[in-house]
C-alpha cells in the first residue's frame, strides 16, 4: 500500500512574516530585523548601527513607497504583482565606494519539516539602480534580478555571467569556488537585463535548509506578494510517495506543466515529480 507525503491540504505560506502584517511596523527597521536578518559575505551577521535602513511599507496614493522619510515612486499593475493599498517589503543593498554591489545577502528563516517540492513566489521591482555608478561593468550588478538560495547557514556567494555555447546564464559558486546547487533566479538563463514578474520559483527543500538567502544587485528593492508554499496536488489530498505506476511529470521552473515525455521537451531546467518524490533535473 502507498505511504502518503505529509504535505499540507492547503498551501499554507511558510514566511508569512516575510511581509508587514500591521501597520505598526510599517517603515520600522527594528520591525524588519526581528524578521530578516543581515549577513556579509563571509557569513557574519551585521547588527547594530551598520544595518542598513531595510523595512516593511506600503504602496499608496500615487504609487508612492514611503521610505525613510521620503517617498520612492513605483508603478506597477496588477500582472506585475503591484496593487496600491498592498505591504510591501523594501531591502537596501549595502555599496562600496565604486557603486559595486556588495556582496551581502538578507536571509529570512524558514522551517521545513516535509522534504519536497515548494514554490516561492512573489514580485520585485527596483527603486533605485547602481547603474550610474558602476566602474567594474559587472553585469550581475547590472542585471534586473532577484537571487535565492536555499541555505544551511548564511555564507557569502560569488555571482557571474558566464557564456557557454553562446548562451548567457548565472552561475553561483560559494566562498570555497564550489557551485551553489540550490539557485533560484527570476531572469532565465539567456537573459541578463530582465525581470519576470510576478514570479514562481520552484524549490526542492528538505529538513537542512534552514534559510533563504536573497541577492538582488541594485541599490533597492521591493517585494511584494511574497509567499513559500508546498506543492500540493490539486485533485488528491496525500501525494503518494510509492507510486511505481505514476508517470514522471515534468514542469518548467515557474511551474508550466511541460508533459511526461523527456524526449519531447527542450533543453534546459525542469522540476520531475513522480508520486510524492520531485527533483531538478537538468535535460540536454
Amino acid at each position: 500500500m502507498a505511504s502518503a507525503a505529509t504535505f499540507a491540504v492547503n498551501a499554507e505560506n511558510l514566511i508569512p512574516d516575510a511581509m508587514a502584517v500591521s501597520d505598526d511596523q510599517l517603515n520600522n527597521p527594528d520591525a524588519f530585523y526581528r524578521v530578516w536578518q543581515l549577513h556579509d559575505k563571509s557569513g557574519n551577521s551585521i547588527t547594530g548601527s551598520n544595518l542598513p535602513y531595510s523595512c516593511f511599507s506600503d504602496i499608496q496614493e500615487g504609487w508612492q513607497v514611503p521610505y525613510d522619510n521620503t517617498r520612492k515612486q513605483i508603478t506597477g499593475n496588477e500582472e506585475e504583482g503591484f496593487t496600491i493599498g498592498e505591504m510591501v517589503t523594501v531591502l537596501d543593498y549595502p555599496y562600496d565606494s565604486f557603486g559595486d554591489y556588495d556582496d551581502c545577502n538578507y536571509n529570512l528563516p524558514i522551517e521545513i519539516t516535509d522534504e519536497g517540492l515548494y514554490w516561492l513566489k512573489g514580485a520585485v521591482k527596483i527603486l533605485d539602480r547602481f547603474d550610474d555608478k558602476i566602474q567594474s561593468k559587472n553585469f550581475v550588478n547590472v542585471a534586473s534580478m532577484l537571487v535565492v538560495t536555499a541555505d544551511e547557514q548564511p555564507c557569502g556567494k560569488n555571482m557571474a555571467i558566464v557564456s557557454e555555447n553562446g548562451t548567457n546564464r548565472l552561475q553561483v559558486t560559494d566562498t570555497k569556488g564550489a557551485d551553489v546547487e540550490h539557485v533560484y533566479t527570476t531572469i532565465s538563463k539567456s537573459k541578463t537585463q530582465s525581470t519576470d514578474r510576478p514570479f514562481k520559483l520552484a524549490l526542492n527543500l528538505n529538513q537542512n535548509h534552514k534559510y533563504l538567502s536573497f541577492y538582488a544587485p541594485n541599490r533597492l528593492i521591493v517585494l511584494s506578494r511574497l509567499a513559500l508554499e508546498p506543492d500540493i496536488s490539486t485533485n488528491s489530498i496525500f501525494l503518494s510517495e510509492d507510486c511505481a505506476d505514476t508517470p514522471t511529470q515534468y514542469y518548467s521552473v515557474t511551474g508550466e506543466y511541460a508533459g511526461t515525455s523527456r524526449e519531447a521537451l527542450q533543453s534546459g531546467v525542469y522540476v520531475t515529480r513522480r508520486g510524492g518524490t520531485a527533483k531538478k533535473v537538468l535535460v540536454r
